[in-house]
This record gives structure tokens, C-alpha cells and sequence, in this order.
């Protein structure tokens, strides 16, 4: 297994690959990964520790696989984890002309960087990337379709949504009151936001929509988690939340959570009344920080996309919005209002998760990972 990040990244990527990993050994699969070190020690058996995305580290996987002869390599893609660099076109053709089956994950179709407004070039490489693939593993249609407008001639390609970033620890009522005490909510609607922060996430559609719906709704807050450390850009970013905050007045009901360990994180989930996360390319497969409020039976409003999960259902398992603040907003209102839907759309949200378990994810893997033997056998 390949992966520009893993275990300790804060990335949702890492948080992917460290459960499959997990997963796959626990149906008895032997999973060597090669990734950078990350605050977690990679696992102990022939791991590949990488620095930097140039001949050294590729020098380095090409002789851990002709050394360990694995059965398949499997090959993580999302171009911000190579910082958009060329590696892994280049680790395919390696690979591919050492006679090992490839499978490639797109966790994205963004090709690398070429050149300052290189625009659409940058898909090129990816034709070439995808060539050498034996088999291919996207999240969602959208992402396929976006590949087969790239090559006319595409592997096997199998469509597994992501699985929860963190998957969720059982918390009894009473703690869920102490940390709601604790946190100055007890009495309060709690409006939730999760996943690691950027500007796709919509932070400023969510911002506008729980100012409207504060109007009708007077005892309600607003918590974000997981925004990472708040540094650098996000940093920047934050405060320019936080001013337009102060100026839509909605400044001191906001409660800001830095990234914190899964069940620390779970726990403050599962004291949110509802989610709101309205992504601006809307709800889709490849959004884990969304299977993971799902997995916690939270009810979740967000956005439609157009590559929306097929097992996705407005006010049955979550509820769709148009992504504008006033949709949002009534969404909101509409769900704090009427428990019997919030109800309704929890046992949605649970009943959809248990089909996109880590456990079930890992069996697709298998899968394919067996069907590609068996047609390379053939």
C-alpha cells in the first residue's frame, strides 16, 4: 500500500488509508505500506519510510516490492498528498514494467503541476497514470466519468465510497450531559460542523445560515470540529471567520475545537443536536468527514452535488439543501423544530452506515483485489 500520507497526517487521505490498512489485516490480508513517517510509527512490517517525492523514495518502494514480491500494489492518488508533483505517474511506470499488478485509488481527478496556468494540460499525465493500472477504485461516478473522458481504453473500475474518518465509540447519556455541561450547552440547540477545514467546505454559507436561523431559533450554538491547528493560512483563514462572525453577530455563539484524537472527537459529536455541512460541490462519495457524522447517527444537512451518492435520501437518512444560506437555514429550523424527523433521519443515517463499514469497505477491496488475480491467472 502507497500513500503520500498516513496514520498522524491530519488528512482525511490518512485517516482513509490507516482504517483500510487496518481493516484488510484484519481479514487476514499480510499489508505493507510505504508512506512519509507521520506522528504515528508506520506499521513494523517492511515498511517503507519515504522523504520527499523524488528518485531516492521511488528507488526505495521499486526495491521493498521487488524484495517482497507482494501479489498486488495498491497506490493511493489525491494530487495535494504528492504536492502535486509527478511521482506517482512515475512509480506507475515503474511498477507496471516491473510486471506487478497496479489498482489505483483516485481520491481525486486533479492532475499535477506543469506549469504556471497550465489549466486542463494538467490532465495529461493522469492518461498515461491510468494506462498503467491494472484496476482502478473510485468514490463516486462523477469521479469515473471524469476518467473515462481521459482514456478510451480504462481497467476494471470498481466504485467504493470512502468510510468514516473516525469511527464512532459509544458515549452513555450521562457523559454526553457532563461534556454538554461542561462546554456551557447543556440547555442549548447544538449545531455541529466536522472535518478538516478549507474554503470548499462552505464555512462562510454555514456562518450565514446559522445567523438566520439563530433569528427563530434563540438558544442554539454553533461548534466547530476538528479545524485543524489554526496556522498558517488557516490561521488567516480563521480570523477572517471570525471577523465576518463578529460583524453578522453570531461571534460569541460560535465554539471553535482545534483537530483533536478520534475519541475525543467522537465525543463531541455525539453532544451535537444536528450537523450542518454544506460542501460547495455538494454531498458525495469521497467526503469521509460526512460518513463520519452519519456513522454517529447524527442527522446531517447538506448539499446536493453532481456526484451524489446513489444511497443518499433527503429527510430519510439526511437532508438536502440547495446550498444557499437560506435553504440551509430553513433546514435547520425545520429539524430543530420537529424531533420526529430528527429521529427519523438518525436511523437513516445509522441503517446507511452499517453498509459502509470499514469492514464491508475492506471485503470490496478483497474483491477486487481477487478478481484481478484470478483474470491475471486466467
Amino acid at each position: 500500500m502507497i500513500s503520500g500520507v498516513y496514520k498522524g497526517d491530519k488528512s482525511g487521505v490518512a485517516d482513509y488509508c490507516g482504517h483500510l490498512v487496518d481493516h484488510l489485516r484484519l481479514q487476514g490480508m499480510e499489508v505493507s505500506v510505504a508512506a512519509p513517517a507521520g506522528k504515528e510509527a508506520l506499521p513494523e512490517d517492511r515498511a517503507v519510510e519515504l522523504y520527499g517525492w523524488g528518485g531516492a523514495s521511488l528507488y526505495r518502494i521499486m526495491t521493498a516490492i521487488h524484495a517482497s514480491n507482494p501479489d498486488i500494489v495498491h497506490l493511493q492518488y489525491q494530487t495535494d498528498i504528492y504536492e502535486a508533483t509527478l511521482f506517482p505517474m512515475r512509480l506507475a511506470r515503474e511498477v507496471r514494467r516491473s510486471g506487478r499488478p497496479l489498482v489505483i485509488t483516485f481520491h481525486d481527478t486533479h492532475g499535477p503541476f506543469l506549469f504556471p496556468r497550465a489549466g486542463r494540460l494538467r490532465k495529461l499525465p493522469l492518461c498515461g497514470f491510468i494506462r498503467n493500472a491494472s484496476s482502478l477504485i473510485v468514490s463516486n461516478e462523477g469521479d469515473l466519468a471524469e476518467l473515462r473522458r481521459l482514456s478510451s481504453i480504462l481497467p476494471v473500475a470498481g466504485i467504493i465510497p470512502v468510510g468514516p474518518g473516525i469511527i464512532p465509540t459509544d458515549m452513555p447519556k450521562d457523559e454526553v450531559a457532563s461534556l454538554r455541561k461542561e462546554r456551557g450547552v447543556s440547555d442549548a440547540a447544538l449545531i455541529g460542523h466536522f472535518g478538516f477545514i478549507h474554503k470548499a467546505k462552505g464555512l462562510d454559507i454555514l456562518l450565514d445560515s446559522f445567523a438566520l436561523a439563530s433569528r427563530q431559533v434563540k438558544n442554539c450554538r454553533l461548534i466547530i470540529i476538528g479545524g485543524l491547528d489554526w496556522k498558517g493560512e488557516l490561521a488567516a483563514y480563521k480570523r477572517e471567520l471570525e471577523d465576518y462572525a463578529g460583524r453578522i453577530g453570531i461571534d460569541e455563539r460560535l465554539i471553535w475545537l482545534p483537530t483533536m484524537p478520534e475519541r475525543e472527537a467522537s465525543r463531541y459529536l455525539y453532544i451535537c443536536d444536528l450537523m450542518v455541512m454544506p460542501y460547495e460541490d455538494g454531498a458525495s462519495g469521497r467526503r469521509s468527514s460526512l460518513f463520519t457524522a452519519l456513522a454517529h447517527g447524527l442527522p446531517v444537512i447538506t448539499t446536493y452535488g453532481n456526484n451524489m451518492f446513489a444511497g443518499f435520501s433527503h429527510d430519510e437518512n439526511l437532508w438536502l439543501t440547495d446550498g444557499s444560506a437560506e435553504d440551509i437555514a430553513a433546514g435547520i429550523i425545520k429539524l430543530l423544530s420537529d424531533a420526529s424527523v430528527r429521529r427519523r433521519i438518525s436511523e437513516g443515517a445509522r441503517r446507511l452506515s452499517e453498509s459502509l463499514s470499514w469492514e464491508r469497505i475492506a471485503c470490496e477491496h478483497a474483491h477486487i483485489y481477487q478478481a484481478l488475480l484470478r483474470s491475471l491467472a486466467s
